[in-house]
């Protein structure tokens, strides 16, 4: 999970304050969409690209009871393969084939993509943006 913090000077949290509090949750909302398109694509980028699959499962969930949260994930069901890594896997009986079938070496490509300075950047140009819209800035 990425944390997105935007550090300022007082005067533009105060600013940010004085805004009413329903425009405020559009501007957080906003920027929070913004924040988590760049993630999907910043993991879409990082992800390993054999078939493509994974980097096209790479998707931006909103929930309506969590406003203030985005999920960036993939769908592919092996993701966690990819990330994680695997052990050794072995056949237990299958005749001749018995034997080791490989492993996976890991690829964090989620957390590489979670941990990307353009979130923070580009999160921080839109809230700036968004201010500078409605006038506060």
């Amino acid at each position: 999970m990425s944390i997105i913090s935007l550090e300022g000077t007082k005067e533009l949290a105060a600013r940010f304050n004085k805004i009413n509090a329903d425009m405020q949750v559009v501007i957080i909302q906003r920027v929070l969409d913004l924040a988590a398109e760049v993630c999907a694509e910043e993991m879409r980028n990082e992800a390993p690209a054999r078939t493509g699959y994974l980097r096209e499962s790479v998707d931006v969930y909103k929930d309506a009871r969590k406003p203030y949260e985005r999920d960036v994930k993939p769908r592919a069901p092996h993701a966690h393969f990819i990330e994680f890594g695997t052990g050794e896997r072995f056949r237990k009986s299958w005749g001749e084939g018995k034997g080791l079938t490989g492993h996976v070496t890991p690829n964090p490509f989620m957390r590489r993509a979670a941990q990307s300075p353009r979130i923070q950047e580009a999160a921080a140009a839109e809230f700036k943006n968004q201010m500078m819209i409605i006038g506060a800035l």
